[in-house]
C-alpha cells in the first residue's frame, strides 16, 4: 500500500500540493504551484536547459495556494465563476531572482520618474512665455560704375617772363590733354547699384568683441592681467568659431540670412529721375524662390544723385502687433506685442481685478482705463477678442533713408573744351554705408530645447525589445521550471503526479467548453437537479418530443 502524501515534503520538493475532495470516490487532484519564500531555499536549482521539452498542458502551473484544512468547509465559487491566474514572474526557487526582482522595482520606480518628467516636458508651454530679444543688423550701401570722372587739374603756370606766359599755357594743355582713342568703342552708361542687407547680430560674437576690447584697454593701461585677458579672449573666439563650424558642418546651423529674418523691402528712389514702376522695386518673402540670400540688389543707370527710401518688414514669429498706449500702459506690456501674449495679459488682468460680474461671470466691468480704450463701460467675456483685434494694428516697417551722392563725381562744365578732345574717364566705387539696429524678437528656445531632452530620452523601441527579450527568457525559464517539477514529481511520486495532470486536462477540457453553457462540475451535484427548473425542462422535452405546441 502506497505512502500517504506529505503536502510540505511535496511542497519543498517539487512545488506541489494535495489538493482533497469532498466526494470519497474522487482521486486525490494536484496543481503545481511556485514554491513559497520559505521553503524557496530547500529546493535545489537544476539546470534550466538539461530537461527535455515535454509537452504539458497550459493549465498545470498555478497560482500559489493556502493549505487548506481537512474537514474545513472551503468557499465554494459560484456558477460560471473563474479563478484568476497569476502573472509570469520569476521563478523564486533561484536565488539570483531576489536580486532581479529588486532590479525590477528599480526600474518601474525609474521609469516612472522619467514618464513624469516626460509629461511635464510635453505639456504646451504657455503662449506668454518671455520671448528672446536679439539685434537685427540692417546695413545700406550704394556701389557706382562707369560714372565720369573730372579732369585732372592743370598745375599752376611756374613765375616766368609776360612773354612766356601763352608758350606755357600751350604746352601745358598739350601735356594734359587726353589722346583720343585709336578704336573708337561704345562707352558703357554709368550706373550704380543699391545693396540691402540684414542679419541677426550673434550674441557670442559680441561677448567676444568685448572680451577683446577689454583685453586692448588692459594692456593700453599696462595692466599685468592684459596677457591672460588676452588668452581668454583668443579661447573664446576659437571656441565660438569652432560651434559654428561644427553646426555648419552638422547642418544644424539657423539661418541668418536676410531673406529668414526680412518678411518684405519695399525700395522707394526720386519720383522725378525714376518715374512710375521703375522707381518702386518691392521683394516679398512668399514669392522668392532659389536658396536663401544675403544682400539685395537694386540696379539703376544715372550719374545724378538720388535719395532711397527703404522700409523693411521684419518676420516676426509669432506676428507681433502695435498695442494702443492706454492699453499697453495697463497692461504693463511693449508697445507692440503678439497677440496671445495681450490675450494672456488681459485676461489675467481681469481676474485679479475681479472684474467679472458675480452674477452674470459672463459680463466684465472694465476699469475706467480699459473702459476708455474698448470704448464701452461692460463687455462680454465672448466679445474680448474681436474687440482686442480690432484695436491690435500692424508693426510699422523699418524706415531708412539713404542718400547716393554722385554729384561730385561728375566733371565740372568747362565752356573752354574743345569738341575734339576725348571723353572724359570713367571711375568706380562704393559710398558710405549706413548701419541700423532695431530690436528684433524671436521664440523662446525653451520648446526646441525641451524637444531635443525628449529626443534623448526617446529610447522606446531600443527599451520594448530588451523588454520583450527579458519576458521571453522569463517564460522560457519558467516554464523550464514547471517542467522540472513536473518530471520530479513524477518521478517520486508517479501515481499522485499523474491524477493531477489528468485533472488539470480535465479543467482545461471543462474551461475550452465555457461557450457550450454547461458546467460539468454542476452538473454533477445532486441538489441541482432539485430546482424547480427541470419540471419546467421536463415539460418543455415532452412537448417538443410528442409535437404538440407548448
Amino acid at each position: 500500500m502506497q505512502n500517504p502524501i506529505n503536502a510540505q515534503q511535496l511542497v519543498a520538493q517539487y512545488g506541489a500540493l494535495p489538493i482533497p475532495q469532498q466526494a470519497a470516490a474522487l482521486n486525490p487532484q494536484m496543481v503545481v504551484v511556485p514554491p513559497t519564500v520559505a521553503n524557496a531555499a530547500a529546493a535545489a536549482p537544476a539546470a534550466v536547459g538539461a530537461v527535455p521539452s515535454v509537452a504539458v498542458g497550459a493549465n498545470v502551473v498555478r497560482p500559489a495556494l493556502p493549505v487548506p484544512h481537512v474537514g474545513a468547509k472551503t468557499k465554494k465559487r459560484k456558477f460560471g465563476q473563474e479563478r484568476q491566474a497569476a502573472p509570469e514572474k520569476v521563478s523564486t526557487a533561484i536565488p539570483e531572482s531576489a536580486l532581479y526582482n529588486q532590479l525590477l522595482d528599480m526600474d518601474r520606480h525609474v521609469t516612472d520618474i522619467i514618464n513624469r518628467r516626460k509629461a511635464d516636458f510635453r505639456e504646451p508651454f504657455p503662449p506668454y512665455h518671455e520671448p528672446v530679444k536679439r539685434v537685427l543688423r540692417i546695413a545700406v550701401q550704394a556701389s557706382y560704375s562707369h560714372q565720369p570722372a573730372p579732369p585732372k587739374p592743370p598745375p599752376a603756370p611756374a613765375p616766368g617772363l609776360p612773354s612766356n606766359a601763352a608758350a606755357l599755357a600751350a604746352a601745358s594743355s598739350a601735356m594734359f590733354a587726353r589722346a583720343p582713342s585709336a578704336t573708337p568703342t561704345d562707352p558703357e552708361p554709368p550706373s550704380w547699384v543699391l545693396h540691402i542687407s540684414a542679419h541677426l547680430v550673434d550674441p557670442a560674437e559680441q561677448l567676444v568683441r568685448a572680451a577683446l576690447a577689454a583685453a586692448a584697454a588692459a594692456a593700453a593701461r599696462g595692466d599685468p592681467s592684459s596677457a591672460a585677458l588676452v588668452l581668454q579672449a583668443q579661447q573664446l573666439a576659437a571656441q565660438h568659431a569652432a560651434q559654428q563650424a561644427a553646426a555648419a558642418a552638422a547642418g544644424t546651423a539657423k539661418q541668418n540670412t536676410l531673406t529668414s529674418v526680412v518678411r518684405r523691402v519695399e525700395v522707394q528712389l526720386d519720383p522725378e529721375q525714376y518715374p512710375g514702376e521703375s522707381g518702386r522695386m518691392v521683394w516679398e518673402k512668399g514669392n522668392h524662390t532659389g536658396p536663401p540670400r544675403d544682400v539685395l540688389e537694386v540696379r539703376r543707370q544715372g550719374s545724378r544723385s538720388c535719395r532711397a527710401v527703404v522700409l523693411l518688414d521684419p518676420d516676426y514669429q509669432p506676428e507681433r502687433y502695435v498695442l494702443p498706449p492706454l492699453l499697453a500702459e495697463v497692461l504693463g506690456m511693449m508697445p507692440h506685442e503678439t497677440r496671445s501674449r495681450v490675450m494672456v495679459a488681459l485676461y489675467g488682468f481681469i481676474k485679479s481685478r475681479r472684474l467679472q460680474d458675480p452674477k452674470n461671470p459672463i459680463n466684465v466691468n472694465l476699469t475706467p482705463e480699459l473702459a476708455q480704450v474698448f470704448g464701452v463701460r461692460t463687455l462680454k467675456l465672448s466679445e474680448l477678442g474681436g474687440r482686442l483685434s480690432a484695436l491690435l494694428a500692424p508693426v510699422p516697417p523699418v524706415r531708412l533713408e539713404y542718400d547716393i551722392k554722385l554729384d561730385a563725381l561728375r566733371p565740372p562744365p568747362t565752356p573752354h573744351s574743345s569738341s575734339s578732345a576725348a571723353p572724359p574717364s570713367t571711375v568706380s566705387g562704393v559710398c558710405e554705408v549706413a548701419v541700423l539696429d532695431v530690436d528684433f524678437f524671436t521664440p523662446s528656445p525653451l520648446p526646441h530645447q525641451m524637444g531635443a531632452v525628449l529626443q534623448s530620452y526617446y529610447k522606446d523601441k531600443e527599451i520594448e525589445a530588451m523588454d520583450a527579450r527579458l519576458h521571453s527568457l522569463i517564460r522560457r525559464l519558467n516554464e523550464c521550471r514547471r517542467r522540472r517539477a513536473l518530471l520530479q514529481g513524477f518521478a517520486q511520486h508517479p501515481i499522485d503526479t499523474t491524477h493531477a495532470l489528468l485533472a488539470a486536462q480535465a479543467r482545461d477540457v471543462r474551461l475550452a467548453r465555457q461557450g457550450s453553457g454547461r458546467d460539468y462540475e454542476v452538473e454533477r451535484r445532486t441538489e441541482v437537479f432539485r430546482q424547480r427548473w427541470v419540471e419546467d425542462a421536463v415539460v418543455n422535452y415532452l412537448h417538443k418530443r410528442l409535437g404538440r405546441p407548448e
